[in-house]
């Protein structure tokens, strides 16, 4: 949800030049990757709620960045 806002207002403060912001949208591609194939793996696994609630997400975020950060 936060980078979905950052990528609009950085497209507002730059007149809608998308080429501007590409970083911005970027991010928040990779961010819906990342909460759908959660939602995938929790849903495949059984665990309810599929999307993890507001105060889950910040662990679940910081266990996939600490496992990326194992695999390099």
């Amino acid at each position: 949800h936060k980078e979905q806002q950052l990528s609009m207002k950085c497209l507002d403060d730059n007149g809608y030049d998308y080429d501007k912001c590409q970083h911005y949208f970027e991010n928040f591609k990779a961010c819906k990757s990342f909460w759908v194939a959660v939602l995938r793996d929790r849903r495949q696994k059984g665990i309810q709620p599929t999307l993890p609630l507001p105060e889950e997400r910040e662990a679940i975020k910081a266990e996939h960045l600490k496992r990326q950060s194992h695999k390099t």
